[in-house]
């Protein structure tokens, strides 16, 4: 139907020759849906649909997915956590990190995000893929370097799972949870060589579908190699003035000192990383 509109194909040819911006008036938002799903397939390229607010990011990702085969997903804002608070929610940073991965792994053909979560900072694309590992049936690993990588990640040890970013592990086995999962995996070890894998249920602990390969990804957009390096930046930004600012860091310092763990890590995002290009 759009092949025989004469402004679609005024837009292609814009598109096609380069000659942008290009405006475009009068279309519903289902009809906004339909012209994205059409250029998606015209031209088999990624597409990052932003809009004024999250609302209508997800009004719009949920009229492309009638008009289109696609994947396509909604990258949220979340509120960044700065003070020392317990029991944060990481909710809307799983659903980014799960994202994210999917745009990498090119599973994603379309993403809608509002300008305001467009706009904030997160992993780059580098830190990403560095700290992604692939573990595989039959795969010889031991079981301490997959705890490592775990903690690379970012994944926080408990005795059990019952929540994403966590790890446990339990003799020859560990289980973790991944934010681009929507259950968590099993990992069973015969010495230093994976046996079996398969997605779990978190209420009865009982394994499900079987699967050949998972990856581990990053469980945090602000990831340290280490609690010493997050030390240093922490000592580097620290002065000899007696200001507010210098409390709260001298305060940070010593709960890592004590081996206490961060609540209000994202306040460091931007000693951390660069560039956070995806698109």
């Amino acid at each position: 139907m759009l092949d025989t509109l004469s402004g679609y194909q005024t837009l292609l040819s814009d598109l096609k020759s380069g000659n942008q911006p290009i405006l475009l008036n009068g279309l519903s938002s289902v009809q906004k849906s339909q012209f994205i799903s059409a250029l998606s397939g015209e031209f088999k390229r990624p597409i990052l649909v932003v809009t004024k607010d999250e609302a209508s990011a997800r009004r719009l990702c949920d009229d492309y997915a009638e008009f289109s085969k696609e994947e396509a997903g909604v990258y949220p804002l979340r509120e960044f956590v700065f003070r020392n608070l317990e029991g944060a929610s990481t909710e809307y940073e799983q659903i980014r990190l799960g994202v994210l991965h999917q745009i990498l792994t090119g599973d994603l053909s379309t993403v809608f995000v509002s300008a305001d979560a467009l706009m904030q900072s997160t992993i780059p694309p580098s830190e990403l893929v560095s700290r992604t590992v692939t573990l595989e049936v039959s795969h010889q690993i031991q079981i301490q370097s997959v705890v490592q990588a775990l903690f690379k990640a970012g994944y926080t040890r408990r005795d059990q799972v019952d929540g994403i970013s966590q790890f446990a592990v339990r003799g020859g086995i560990i289980d973790f949870f991944p934010p681009h999962c929507q259950n968590p995996v099993r990992v069973e070890f015969w010495g230093d060589e994976i046996d079996s894998m398969s997605y779990f249920e978190i209420d009865t602990q009982r394994r499900t579908t079987a699967i050949d390969s998972i990856m581990i990804t990053p469980a945090r957009e602000v990831v340290f190699e280490s609690d010493d390096l997050l030390k240093d930046k922490i000592k580097e930004n620290i002065t000899e003035n007696d200001t507010p600012a210098n409390m709260v860091l001298q305060g940070d310092l010593l709960r890592l000192e004590n081996g206490l763990s961060l609540n209000n890590i994202d306040k460091y995002l931007p000693t951390m990383y660069d560039r956070y290009d995806y698109f």
